[in-house]
Protein backbone atom coordinates (compact mmCIF):
# COMPACT_ATOMS: atom_id res chain seq x y z
CA UNK A 1 0.00 0.00 0.00
CA UNK A 2 1.10 3.74 -0.64
CA UNK A 3 2.79 5.16 2.40
CA UNK A 4 0.93 9.07 1.51
CA UNK A 5 -2.21 7.45 2.02
CA UNK A 6 -5.87 8.89 1.98
CA UNK A 7 -6.91 9.61 5.80
CA UNK A 8 -10.41 8.02 4.04
CA UNK A 9 -9.07 4.55 3.31
CA UNK A 10 -6.79 4.35 6.48
CA UNK A 11 -9.85 4.89 8.85
CA UNK A 12 -12.18 2.49 6.43
CA UNK A 13 -10.04 -0.41 6.47
CA UNK A 14 -8.83 -0.25 10.59
CA UNK A 15 -12.72 0.11 11.28
CA UNK A 16 -13.38 -2.73 8.53
CA UNK A 17 -10.21 -4.65 10.55
CA UNK A 18 -11.88 -5.72 13.58
CA UNK A 19 -9.84 -3.79 15.97
CA UNK A 20 -11.08 -5.91 18.87
CA UNK A 21 -8.83 -8.50 20.45
CA UNK A 22 -10.38 -11.82 19.05
CA UNK A 23 -11.73 -13.87 21.20
CA UNK A 24 -10.02 -16.74 23.61
CA UNK A 25 -11.66 -20.04 22.49
CA UNK A 26 -12.25 -22.35 25.27
CA UNK A 27 -10.91 -23.42 28.81
CA UNK A 28 -10.53 -27.18 27.34
CA UNK A 29 -8.25 -25.96 24.87
CA UNK A 30 -4.79 -24.82 25.18
CA UNK A 31 -5.66 -21.54 22.53
CA UNK A 32 -2.23 -19.74 23.66
CA UNK A 33 0.07 -22.51 23.39
CA UNK A 34 -1.79 -23.38 19.81
CA UNK A 35 -1.12 -19.90 18.09
CA UNK A 36 1.99 -19.72 20.22
CA UNK A 37 3.33 -22.64 18.30
CA UNK A 38 1.33 -21.60 15.22
CA UNK A 39 3.42 -17.73 15.51
CA UNK A 40 6.31 -19.78 16.24
CA UNK A 41 6.40 -21.89 13.14
CA UNK A 42 5.30 -19.40 10.84
CA UNK A 43 6.35 -15.85 12.01
CA UNK A 44 10.31 -15.57 10.54
CA UNK A 45 8.41 -16.71 7.17
CA UNK A 46 6.16 -13.50 7.22
CA UNK A 47 8.29 -10.43 5.80
CA UNK A 48 7.91 -6.56 5.34
CA UNK A 49 8.30 -5.26 1.85
CA UNK A 50 9.36 -1.78 0.77
CA UNK A 51 9.73 -0.04 -3.11
CA UNK A 52 9.30 2.32 -5.35
CA UNK A 53 7.18 3.03 -7.74
CA UNK A 54 4.81 5.23 -9.39
CA UNK A 55 1.34 6.28 -9.39
CA UNK A 56 -1.01 8.00 -11.89
CA UNK A 57 -2.65 11.91 -10.47
CA UNK A 58 -4.09 13.92 -12.14
CA UNK A 59 -3.13 12.67 -15.42
CA UNK A 60 0.66 12.52 -14.24
CA UNK A 61 2.87 9.96 -13.12
CA UNK A 62 4.12 10.58 -9.37
CA UNK A 63 6.76 8.47 -7.54
CA UNK A 64 5.43 7.07 -4.85
CA UNK A 65 6.79 4.93 -1.46
CA UNK A 66 5.02 1.42 -1.34
CA UNK A 67 5.13 -1.05 2.22
CA UNK A 68 3.41 -3.55 3.47
CA UNK A 69 3.58 -7.52 4.24
CA UNK A 70 4.35 -10.48 2.31
CA UNK A 71 5.12 -14.49 3.14
CA UNK A 72 7.72 -16.67 2.16
CA UNK A 73 6.89 -19.60 0.25
CA UNK A 74 10.03 -21.44 -0.81
CA UNK A 75 13.70 -22.20 0.71
CA UNK A 76 15.24 -19.54 -1.70
CA UNK A 77 13.53 -16.92 -1.15
CA UNK A 78 10.27 -16.24 -3.18
CA UNK A 79 7.81 -13.84 -1.42
CA UNK A 80 3.98 -13.89 -2.15
CA UNK A 81 2.61 -10.42 -1.69
CA UNK A 82 -0.05 -8.09 -3.37
CA UNK A 83 0.26 -5.90 -6.37
CA UNK A 84 -0.96 -3.02 -3.54
CA UNK A 85 2.18 -3.71 -2.03
CA UNK A 86 4.76 -4.46 -5.21
CA UNK A 87 3.09 -2.98 -8.27
CA UNK A 88 4.13 -3.99 -11.41
CA UNK A 89 6.35 -0.90 -12.23
CA UNK A 90 7.82 -1.27 -8.24
CA UNK A 91 12.02 -0.61 -8.29
CA UNK A 92 14.08 -0.63 -5.21
CA UNK A 93 12.32 -3.58 -3.31
CA UNK A 94 13.79 -4.57 -0.42
CA UNK A 95 12.72 -7.22 2.13
CA UNK A 96 12.67 -6.88 5.91
CA UNK A 97 13.00 -9.87 8.33
CA UNK A 98 11.60 -10.38 11.65
CA UNK A 99 14.77 -9.26 14.08
CA UNK A 100 15.83 -6.29 11.79
CA UNK A 101 18.08 -7.81 8.76
CA UNK A 102 17.22 -6.74 5.42
CA UNK A 103 17.38 -8.26 2.22
CA UNK A 104 17.14 -6.98 -1.54
CA UNK A 105 15.07 -8.74 -3.81
CA UNK A 106 13.38 -8.35 -7.88
CA UNK A 107 10.74 -8.97 -9.12
CA UNK A 108 9.48 -12.48 -10.43
CA UNK A 109 5.41 -11.91 -11.44
CA UNK A 110 2.87 -9.78 -11.20
CA UNK A 111 -1.24 -10.64 -12.10
CA UNK A 112 -3.32 -7.52 -12.55
CA UNK A 113 -6.72 -9.53 -12.32
CA UNK A 114 -5.98 -11.52 -8.79
CA UNK A 115 -3.86 -8.71 -7.22
CA UNK A 116 -0.77 -10.74 -6.81
CA UNK A 117 2.68 -10.21 -7.00
CA UNK A 118 5.59 -12.78 -6.07
CA UNK A 119 8.99 -11.29 -5.77
CA UNK A 120 12.52 -13.31 -4.45
CA UNK A 121 14.19 -12.21 -2.45
CA UNK A 122 18.04 -12.49 -2.48
CA UNK A 123 19.46 -14.84 0.73
CA UNK A 124 22.74 -17.14 0.57
CA UNK A 125 21.18 -19.32 3.55
CA UNK A 126 18.05 -21.41 3.29
CA UNK A 127 14.39 -19.22 4.44
CA UNK A 128 12.34 -20.35 6.91
CA UNK A 129 9.18 -20.40 4.73
CA UNK A 130 5.28 -21.85 5.05
CA UNK A 131 3.76 -24.32 2.78
CA UNK A 132 0.83 -23.39 0.52
CA UNK A 133 -2.75 -25.45 1.15
CA UNK A 134 -5.60 -25.92 -1.16
CA UNK A 135 -7.41 -22.98 -0.62
CA UNK A 136 -10.25 -24.58 -2.81
CA UNK A 137 -11.95 -26.48 -0.01
CA UNK A 138 -11.43 -23.64 2.53
CA UNK A 139 -14.38 -23.76 4.76
CA UNK A 140 -16.77 -21.35 6.97
CA UNK A 141 -15.92 -21.49 10.55
CA UNK A 142 -12.40 -22.85 9.69
CA UNK A 143 -10.29 -21.73 12.36
CA UNK A 144 -7.71 -19.22 10.65
CA UNK A 145 -4.86 -16.58 11.44
CA UNK A 146 -3.71 -13.45 9.92
CA UNK A 147 0.08 -12.17 10.12
CA UNK A 148 0.91 -8.45 9.37
CA UNK A 149 3.29 -5.04 9.21
CA UNK A 150 0.31 -2.41 10.35
CA UNK A 151 2.19 0.20 11.48
CA UNK A 152 5.66 -1.05 10.16
CA UNK A 153 5.58 -3.49 13.20
CA UNK A 154 8.23 -5.58 11.61
CA UNK A 155 10.86 -2.82 10.26
CA UNK A 156 10.50 -0.76 13.50
CA UNK A 157 10.01 -3.04 16.33
CA UNK A 158 11.29 -6.60 14.63
CA UNK A 159 7.98 -8.51 15.45
CA UNK A 160 5.10 -9.53 13.47
CA UNK A 161 1.52 -8.51 14.21
CA UNK A 162 -0.46 -11.84 14.54
CA UNK A 163 -4.32 -12.84 14.79
CA UNK A 164 -6.70 -15.44 15.45
CA UNK A 165 -10.12 -16.10 14.12
CA UNK A 166 -12.13 -17.86 11.84
CA UNK A 167 -13.00 -18.15 8.26
CA UNK A 168 -15.85 -15.82 8.65
CA UNK A 169 -17.11 -15.54 4.83
CA UNK A 170 -16.89 -17.19 1.42
CA UNK A 171 -18.15 -15.40 -1.61
CA UNK A 172 -17.28 -13.11 -4.45
CA UNK A 173 -16.88 -9.73 -3.84
CA UNK A 174 -19.12 -7.33 -5.29
CA UNK A 175 -18.76 -4.18 -3.72
CA UNK A 176 -15.18 -3.58 -3.16
CA UNK A 177 -15.19 -1.19 -0.24
CA UNK A 178 -12.00 0.41 -0.94
CA UNK A 179 -12.34 3.60 -3.02
CA UNK A 180 -9.11 5.16 -2.94
CA UNK A 181 -8.39 2.97 -6.59
CA UNK A 182 -5.37 0.42 -4.21
CA UNK A 183 -7.26 -2.20 -4.47
CA UNK A 184 -9.82 -3.09 -7.84
CA UNK A 185 -10.83 -6.94 -6.84
CA UNK A 186 -13.88 -8.12 -7.63
CA UNK A 187 -14.08 -11.82 -7.56
CA UNK A 188 -13.84 -14.79 -5.42
CA UNK A 189 -12.55 -13.66 -1.30
CA UNK A 190 -11.83 -15.89 1.99
CA UNK A 191 -13.46 -13.36 4.42
CA UNK A 192 -11.90 -13.66 7.72
CA UNK A 193 -12.83 -11.99 11.45
CA UNK A 194 -9.25 -11.90 12.77
CA UNK A 195 -7.85 -8.76 12.42
CA UNK A 196 -6.53 -7.08 9.33
CA UNK A 197 -5.06 -3.55 9.52
CA UNK A 198 -3.69 -1.36 6.70
CA UNK A 199 0.07 -2.66 6.27
CA UNK A 200 -1.47 -5.72 6.52
CA UNK A 201 -2.15 -5.98 2.73
CA UNK A 202 0.20 -8.75 1.08
CA UNK A 203 0.29 -10.64 4.00
CA UNK A 204 -0.76 -14.80 4.79
CA UNK A 205 -4.21 -15.85 5.77
CA UNK A 206 -3.05 -19.28 7.18
CA UNK A 207 -5.24 -22.48 8.06
CA UNK A 208 -4.58 -24.18 11.41
CA UNK A 209 -2.06 -26.10 10.31
CA UNK A 210 -0.09 -23.14 8.98
CA UNK A 211 -0.70 -23.19 5.16
CA UNK A 212 -1.25 -20.25 3.31
CA UNK A 213 -4.99 -20.21 2.09
CA UNK A 214 -5.29 -16.68 1.03
CA UNK A 215 -2.92 -13.12 0.37
CA UNK A 216 -4.83 -10.67 2.72
CA UNK A 217 -5.99 -7.93 0.19
CA UNK A 218 -7.25 -4.16 1.23
CA UNK A 219 -10.50 -4.42 -0.13
CA UNK A 220 -13.38 -5.71 1.42
CA UNK A 221 -17.62 -5.77 1.15
CA UNK A 222 -19.05 -3.11 2.64
CA UNK A 223 -22.06 -4.13 4.06
CA UNK A 224 -20.13 -6.68 5.71
CA UNK A 225 -17.00 -4.61 6.74
CA UNK A 226 -14.95 -7.32 7.79
CA UNK A 227 -10.52 -8.35 6.01
CA UNK A 228 -10.57 -10.36 3.18
CA UNK A 229 -8.06 -12.68 1.49
CA UNK A 230 -7.79 -13.63 -2.50
CA UNK A 231 -7.97 -17.49 -2.41
CA UNK A 232 -4.64 -19.13 -2.87
CA UNK A 233 -5.52 -21.26 -5.53
CA UNK A 234 -6.98 -18.72 -7.59
CA UNK A 235 -3.46 -16.76 -7.47
CA UNK A 236 -1.59 -20.31 -7.91
CA UNK A 237 -3.85 -20.48 -11.20
CA UNK A 238 -2.44 -17.10 -12.94
CA UNK A 239 1.25 -17.27 -11.84
CA UNK A 240 3.76 -19.83 -12.83
CA UNK A 241 6.29 -19.43 -10.15
CA UNK A 242 3.79 -20.79 -7.94
CA UNK A 243 2.56 -23.73 -9.91
CA UNK A 244 6.18 -25.74 -9.30
CA UNK A 245 5.30 -25.77 -5.61
CA UNK A 246 3.80 -28.64 -3.64
CA UNK A 247 -0.01 -28.26 -2.51
CA UNK A 248 -0.93 -29.33 0.82
CA UNK A 249 -4.19 -30.51 1.93
CA UNK A 250 -6.26 -28.08 4.45
CA UNK A 251 -8.44 -29.59 7.12
CA UNK A 252 -11.29 -31.16 5.62
CA UNK A 253 -14.43 -29.27 6.60
CA UNK A 254 -16.22 -29.62 9.69
CA UNK A 255 -13.31 -31.32 11.52
CA UNK A 256 -10.05 -29.68 13.15
CA UNK A 257 -10.43 -26.85 15.39
CA UNK A 258 -13.32 -27.91 17.57
CA UNK A 259 -15.22 -24.44 18.31
CA UNK A 260 -14.72 -24.20 14.71
CA UNK A 261 -16.15 -27.02 13.74
CA UNK A 262 -18.60 -26.94 15.69
CA UNK A 263 -19.90 -23.82 14.69
CA UNK A 264 -19.87 -24.76 11.13
CA UNK A 265 -22.13 -28.04 11.96
CA UNK A 266 -24.31 -25.44 13.91
CA UNK A 267 -24.82 -22.93 11.38
CA UNK A 268 -25.44 -25.97 8.66
CA UNK A 269 -28.37 -26.69 10.52
CA UNK A 270 -29.99 -23.31 11.13
CA UNK A 271 -28.88 -22.40 7.33
CA UNK A 272 -32.31 -23.34 5.49
CA UNK A 273 -34.38 -20.78 8.07
CA UNK A 274 -31.65 -17.72 7.09
CA UNK A 275 -33.44 -15.60 4.67
CA UNK A 276 -32.21 -12.85 2.64
CA UNK A 277 -34.10 -9.90 1.95
CA UNK A 278 -33.67 -7.27 -1.28
CA UNK A 279 -35.59 -3.97 0.43
CA UNK A 280 -36.43 -0.90 -2.24
CA UNK A 281 -36.32 2.52 -0.06
CA UNK A 282 -37.10 6.04 -1.61
CA UNK A 283 -33.70 7.46 -2.37
CA UNK A 284 -32.02 8.60 0.75
CA UNK A 285 -30.73 12.29 1.06
CA UNK A 286 -26.55 11.73 0.41
CA UNK A 287 -24.31 13.38 2.95
CA UNK A 288 -22.84 16.29 2.49
CA UNK A 289 -19.87 17.98 4.38
CA UNK A 290 -20.47 21.63 5.09
CA UNK A 291 -17.15 22.93 2.88
CA UNK A 292 -14.57 21.78 0.85
CA UNK A 293 -11.75 21.67 1.40
CA UNK A 294 -11.82 19.64 5.01
CA UNK A 295 -9.46 19.86 7.27
CA UNK A 296 -7.92 16.10 7.54
CA UNK A 297 -9.91 15.47 11.11
CA UNK A 298 -12.82 16.38 9.27
CA UNK A 299 -12.01 14.05 6.44
CA UNK A 300 -11.79 11.58 9.03
CA UNK A 301 -15.15 12.42 10.23
CA UNK A 302 -16.76 12.49 6.78
CA UNK A 303 -15.34 8.63 6.43
CA UNK A 304 -16.61 7.50 9.65
CA UNK A 305 -19.66 8.38 8.49
CA UNK A 306 -19.67 7.04 5.29
CA UNK A 307 -18.95 3.66 6.52
CA UNK A 308 -21.63 3.56 8.46
CA UNK A 309 -24.16 4.84 6.41
CA UNK A 310 -26.87 2.19 5.56
CA UNK A 311 -25.11 0.46 2.14
CA UNK A 312 -27.64 -0.25 -0.69
CA UNK A 313 -27.18 -4.31 0.68
CA UNK A 314 -29.35 -7.61 1.26
CA UNK A 315 -30.61 -7.80 4.72
CA UNK A 316 -30.62 -10.81 6.49
CA UNK A 317 -33.55 -12.63 8.80
CA UNK A 318 -34.66 -15.68 10.12
CA UNK A 319 -37.90 -17.65 9.72
CA UNK A 320 -39.84 -18.40 12.59
CA UNK A 321 -43.21 -20.14 13.32
CA UNK A 322 -42.67 -23.01 10.36
CA UNK A 323 -41.84 -20.45 7.85
CA UNK A 324 -44.98 -18.29 8.30
CA UNK A 325 -43.38 -15.11 9.84
CA UNK A 326 -39.64 -13.63 9.73
CA UNK A 327 -38.02 -11.66 12.53
CA UNK A 328 -35.39 -9.10 11.87
CA UNK A 329 -33.74 -5.32 12.77
CA UNK A 330 -36.46 -3.08 13.05
CA UNK A 331 -33.61 -0.88 11.80
CA UNK A 332 -33.95 -2.36 8.22
CA UNK A 333 -37.65 -1.72 7.64
CA UNK A 334 -38.51 1.68 8.97
CA UNK A 335 -40.76 2.69 7.83
CA UNK A 336 -43.33 0.86 4.54
CA UNK A 337 -46.81 2.88 5.91
CA UNK A 338 -47.49 6.05 4.19
CA UNK A 339 -49.27 7.36 7.22
CA UNK A 340 -46.40 6.92 9.39
CA UNK A 341 -43.32 8.53 7.73
CA UNK A 342 -42.77 12.08 7.60
CA UNK A 343 -39.72 14.42 6.98
CA UNK A 344 -36.72 13.37 8.42
CA UNK A 345 -37.58 9.74 9.45
CA UNK A 346 -35.73 6.99 7.67
CA UNK A 347 -36.42 5.96 3.81
CA UNK A 348 -39.66 4.88 3.19
CA UNK A 349 -40.22 0.89 2.48
CA UNK A 350 -41.29 0.44 -1.20
CA UNK A 351 -41.33 -3.56 -1.48
CA UNK A 352 -39.64 -6.57 0.40
CA UNK A 353 -38.84 -9.55 -1.32
CA UNK A 354 -37.64 -12.36 0.54
CA UNK A 355 -35.13 -15.06 -0.94
CA UNK A 356 -34.30 -18.50 0.93
CA UNK A 357 -32.95 -21.88 -0.01
CA UNK A 358 -35.77 -23.99 -1.79
CA UNK A 359 -37.23 -21.05 -2.72
CA UNK A 360 -37.61 -21.29 -6.59
CA UNK A 361 -38.34 -17.48 -6.79
CA UNK A 362 -38.10 -14.62 -4.45
CA UNK A 363 -42.03 -13.74 -2.26
CA UNK A 364 -43.28 -10.47 -1.38
CA UNK A 365 -43.19 -9.56 2.37
CA UNK A 366 -44.80 -6.67 4.41
CA UNK A 367 -43.93 -5.41 8.16
CA UNK A 368 -46.32 -6.41 10.42
CA UNK A 369 -45.25 -4.61 13.38
CA UNK A 370 -42.02 -3.36 14.79
CA UNK A 371 -40.71 -3.07 18.34
CA UNK A 372 -38.24 -0.04 17.33
CA UNK A 373 -36.80 -0.23 21.78
CA UNK A 374 -35.10 -3.71 20.96
CA UNK A 375 -34.60 -3.26 17.08
CA UNK A 376 -36.92 -6.13 15.83
CA UNK A 377 -39.35 -6.42 13.04
CA UNK A 378 -41.76 -8.63 12.16
CA UNK A 379 -42.42 -9.78 8.38
CA UNK A 380 -45.07 -11.66 6.78
CA UNK A 381 -44.37 -13.12 3.71
CA UNK A 382 -46.57 -13.83 1.23
CA UNK A 383 -45.99 -17.79 1.48
CA UNK A 384 -45.11 -19.97 3.58
CA UNK A 385 -41.42 -20.51 3.21
CA UNK A 386 -39.21 -23.74 3.54
CA UNK A 387 -37.89 -24.08 6.81
CA UNK A 388 -37.89 -22.37 9.89
CA UNK A 389 -36.75 -22.24 13.36
CA UNK A 390 -38.62 -22.78 16.63
CA UNK A 391 -38.01 -19.39 19.45
CA UNK A 392 -37.01 -21.73 22.33
CA UNK A 393 -35.72 -20.57 25.53
CA UNK A 394 -31.82 -20.16 25.13
CA UNK A 395 -31.37 -21.03 29.11
CA UNK A 396 -28.78 -19.70 31.52
CA UNK A 397 -26.73 -17.06 29.21
CA UNK A 398 -23.19 -16.73 30.85
CA UNK A 399 -20.12 -14.50 30.40
CA UNK A 400 -17.79 -16.50 28.03
CA UNK A 401 -20.39 -18.59 26.30
CA UNK A 402 -19.28 -19.28 22.47
CA UNK A 403 -21.56 -17.26 20.22
CA UNK A 404 -21.55 -16.93 16.51
CA UNK A 405 -23.84 -14.46 14.15
CA UNK A 406 -25.02 -15.51 11.12
CA UNK A 407 -25.89 -13.44 7.97
CA UNK A 408 -25.98 -14.19 4.27
CA UNK A 409 -24.48 -12.15 0.97
CA UNK A 410 -25.14 -11.67 -2.53
CA UNK A 411 -22.46 -14.23 -3.96
CA UNK A 412 -22.16 -16.56 -1.46
CA UNK A 413 -23.45 -20.24 -1.21
CA UNK A 414 -23.81 -20.41 2.14
CA UNK A 415 -24.01 -18.32 5.28
CA UNK A 416 -21.68 -16.05 6.86
CA UNK A 417 -20.12 -16.62 10.29
CA UNK A 418 -19.04 -14.51 12.84
CA UNK A 419 -17.72 -16.09 15.96
CA UNK A 420 -17.37 -14.75 19.34
CA UNK A 421 -18.58 -14.97 23.24
CA UNK A 422 -20.25 -13.83 25.08
CA UNK A 423 -18.51 -10.80 26.64
CA UNK A 424 -21.30 -9.21 29.18
CA UNK A 425 -24.73 -10.64 29.68
CA UNK A 426 -27.64 -8.56 30.32
CA UNK A 427 -26.65 -5.11 29.43
CA UNK A 428 -28.56 -2.38 30.00
CA UNK A 429 -28.36 -0.66 26.46
CA UNK A 430 -30.41 2.53 25.43
CA UNK A 431 -32.69 1.27 28.38
CA UNK A 432 -33.44 -2.01 27.49
CA UNK A 433 -32.03 -5.32 28.68
CA UNK A 434 -29.93 -6.85 25.79
CA UNK A 435 -26.27 -8.83 25.36
CA UNK A 436 -22.97 -7.67 24.33
CA UNK A 437 -20.56 -10.54 22.47
CA UNK A 438 -17.07 -9.64 20.87
CA UNK A 439 -18.83 -11.77 17.60
CA UNK A 440 -18.27 -9.09 14.73
CA UNK A 441 -21.46 -7.62 13.84
CA UNK A 442 -22.34 -5.41 10.86
CA UNK A 443 -25.02 -4.58 7.91
CA UNK A 444 -25.08 -7.75 6.45
CA UNK A 445 -25.42 -9.85 9.69
CA UNK A 446 -27.37 -7.13 11.36
CA UNK A 447 -31.31 -9.20 11.87
CA UNK A 448 -29.93 -12.72 11.68
CA UNK A 449 -29.69 -15.09 14.12
CA UNK A 450 -26.90 -15.41 17.24
CA UNK A 451 -26.36 -18.99 17.87
CA UNK A 452 -24.55 -20.87 20.65
CA UNK A 453 -22.16 -24.13 19.54
CA UNK A 454 -25.11 -26.75 19.90
CA UNK A 455 -27.25 -24.48 17.16
CA UNK A 456 -29.84 -23.17 19.32
CA UNK A 457 -31.00 -19.51 18.37
CA UNK A 458 -29.64 -17.39 21.00
CA UNK A 459 -31.02 -13.92 19.60
CA UNK A 460 -31.09 -11.68 16.80
CA UNK A 461 -28.09 -8.90 16.31
CA UNK A 462 -29.72 -5.89 16.68
CA UNK A 463 -28.23 -1.93 16.81
CA UNK A 464 -25.97 -1.86 13.91
CA UNK A 465 -26.82 1.61 12.07
CA UNK A 466 -25.47 5.03 11.34
CA UNK A 467 -26.68 6.66 15.20
CA UNK A 468 -25.19 3.52 16.86
CA UNK A 469 -22.12 4.40 19.34
CA UNK A 470 -21.37 0.75 19.10
CA UNK A 471 -19.66 1.31 15.93
CA UNK A 472 -19.41 -1.63 12.85
CA UNK A 473 -17.15 -4.53 13.70
CA UNK A 474 -16.16 -2.65 17.12
CA UNK A 475 -15.69 -5.81 18.93
CA UNK A 476 -18.89 -4.50 20.81
CA UNK A 477 -21.99 -5.90 19.43
CA UNK A 478 -25.49 -6.71 20.79
CA UNK A 479 -28.16 -8.83 20.55
CA UNK A 480 -32.01 -9.08 21.57
CA UNK A 481 -31.93 -12.59 23.19
CA UNK A 482 -34.91 -15.08 22.39
CA UNK A 483 -36.22 -14.69 26.02
CA UNK A 484 -37.44 -10.95 25.38
CA UNK A 485 -38.55 -11.39 21.48
CA UNK A 486 -40.76 -14.35 22.83
CA UNK A 487 -41.95 -11.83 25.07
CA UNK A 488 -43.13 -9.20 22.87
CA UNK A 489 -43.64 -11.51 20.14
CA UNK A 490 -47.88 -11.82 20.94
CA UNK A 491 -48.03 -7.85 20.50
CA UNK A 492 -45.87 -8.10 17.19
CA UNK A 493 -47.85 -10.70 15.46
CA UNK A 494 -51.30 -8.05 16.59
CA UNK A 495 -49.46 -5.30 14.57
CA UNK A 496 -48.42 -3.29 17.34
CA UNK A 497 -45.89 -1.44 17.05
CA UNK A 498 -43.87 -0.22 19.77
CA UNK A 499 -42.04 2.93 19.45
CA UNK A 500 -40.62 3.56 23.11
CA UNK A 501 -39.34 1.07 26.00
CA UNK A 502 -42.11 0.48 28.52
CA UNK A 503 -39.58 1.83 31.19
CA UNK A 504 -40.57 1.66 35.36
CA UNK A 505 -40.78 5.74 36.42
CA UNK A 506 -40.38 7.29 39.71
CA UNK A 507 -41.40 10.44 38.60
CA UNK A 508 -38.75 12.78 39.96
CA UNK A 509 -36.91 15.64 38.11
CA UNK A 510 -33.50 16.19 38.47
CA UNK A 511 -32.26 19.44 40.79
CA UNK A 512 -30.51 22.19 38.10
CA UNK A 513 -28.30 23.64 40.70
CA UNK A 514 -25.49 22.86 42.47
CA UNK A 515 -24.85 19.15 43.12
CA UNK A 516 -24.69 17.61 46.58
CA UNK A 517 -21.93 16.03 48.01
CA UNK A 518 -23.45 12.95 47.86
CA UNK A 519 -27.11 11.53 46.16
CA UNK A 520 -29.58 12.45 43.61
CA UNK A 521 -31.48 16.13 44.33
CA UNK A 522 -34.97 16.27 43.58
CA UNK A 523 -36.27 19.25 42.03
CA UNK A 524 -39.68 18.42 40.83
CA UNK A 525 -42.49 15.53 41.23
CA UNK A 526 -44.76 14.29 39.08
CA UNK A 527 -48.29 14.08 40.05
CA UNK A 528 -49.97 11.10 40.65
CA UNK A 529 -46.52 9.29 40.46
CA UNK A 530 -44.78 6.64 42.68
CA UNK A 531 -42.82 9.39 44.10
CA UNK A 532 -45.97 11.83 45.04
CA UNK A 533 -47.47 8.97 46.24
CA UNK A 534 -44.42 8.28 48.61
CA UNK A 535 -44.12 11.89 50.20
CA UNK A 536 -41.12 12.84 48.41
CA UNK A 537 -40.47 16.57 48.40
CA UNK A 538 -38.95 19.13 46.48
CA UNK A 539 -35.58 19.55 47.81
CA UNK A 540 -34.76 15.95 48.82
CA UNK A 541 -32.03 13.97 48.18
CA UNK A 542 -32.36 10.52 47.19
CA UNK A 543 -29.48 8.80 49.27
CA UNK A 544 -29.86 4.73 48.51
CA UNK A 545 -32.76 2.26 46.52
CA UNK A 546 -32.74 -0.47 47.79
CA UNK A 547 -29.69 -0.16 49.87
CA UNK A 548 -28.20 0.16 46.82
CA UNK A 549 -25.76 3.67 47.63
CA UNK A 550 -27.02 6.83 44.90
CA UNK A 551 -23.58 9.05 44.39
CA UNK A 552 -25.33 11.08 41.62
CA UNK A 553 -28.17 11.32 39.64
CA UNK A 554 -26.92 8.84 37.13
CA UNK A 555 -27.00 6.37 39.70
CA UNK A 556 -30.74 6.90 40.36
CA UNK A 557 -31.48 6.40 36.97
CA UNK A 558 -29.54 3.42 36.32
CA UNK A 559 -30.92 1.64 39.29
CA UNK A 560 -34.43 2.68 38.76
CA UNK A 561 -34.35 1.61 34.73
CA UNK A 562 -32.83 -1.67 36.36
CA UNK A 563 -36.08 -2.33 38.38
CA UNK A 564 -39.84 -3.63 36.46
CA UNK A 565 -42.94 -2.08 36.61
CA UNK A 566 -45.05 -2.51 39.39
CA UNK A 567 -42.35 -3.67 41.45
CA UNK A 568 -41.54 -2.32 45.28
CA UNK A 569 -38.80 -0.15 46.30
CA UNK A 570 -37.52 1.30 49.73
CA UNK A 571 -35.46 4.49 49.31
CA UNK A 572 -33.89 6.52 51.37
CA UNK A 573 -34.04 10.54 51.50
CA UNK A 574 -32.31 13.17 53.39
CA UNK A 575 -34.57 16.28 53.60
CA UNK A 576 -33.01 18.97 55.54
CA UNK A 577 -30.82 17.51 58.23
CA UNK A 578 -33.12 14.19 58.88
CA UNK A 579 -32.65 11.27 56.45
CA UNK A 580 -36.30 9.27 56.06
CA UNK A 581 -37.01 5.60 54.77
CA UNK A 582 -40.04 5.59 52.29
CA UNK A 583 -41.99 2.85 49.84
CA UNK A 584 -43.11 3.55 46.77
CA UNK A 585 -44.49 1.18 43.99
CA UNK A 586 -42.86 1.97 40.31
CA UNK A 587 -44.81 3.21 37.20
CA UNK A 588 -44.89 3.08 33.65
CA UNK A 589 -42.75 6.23 32.25
CA UNK A 590 -45.09 8.16 30.26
Amino acid sequence: MRRERDARLTLAVMAAAVLAAPAAWSDTVDFDGETREIAARCGPAVVALTCQATLSQGGRRVPMAFYGTGVVVSEDGLVVTSTTVIPPDATAIQVWFRGGSVASAELVATDKETESAVVRATSDAKLVHVDLADSSKAWVGQRAYTFGNPFHVIEYDGQVATSVGVVSGIYEMVDNGDDSNQSTYASLVLETDAAVNPGSDGGPLLDERGRLIGVISLGFQRERGLGTAIPLHRIRERIEALRALEIHPTVQAGEGHPVGAAFAKAAARIAPAVVWMEIERAPEEPYKPERQPMTGLEMQEQALRKMMDRPDALATGIAIAGGEYILTSAFHVRHQKEAEWKEGDAPLIKKILVHAEGLAEPVEATVVARNDPYDVALLKPARKLPAAVELESWDNPRWGQFVAALGRHRGSEGVTLSTGILSAPERNHLLIRVHQTDAMMNYANLGGPVIDLTGNLAGIASFVNPESDLGLNSGVGVFTDVGTIRRILPDLEKGETTRKPPLPFLGVGAWMGDDPARGARVATIYKESAAFKAGVLPGDTILSVDRNPIGEWADLVRVITGKTIGQEIEFEVLRGEETHVLKATLGRRP
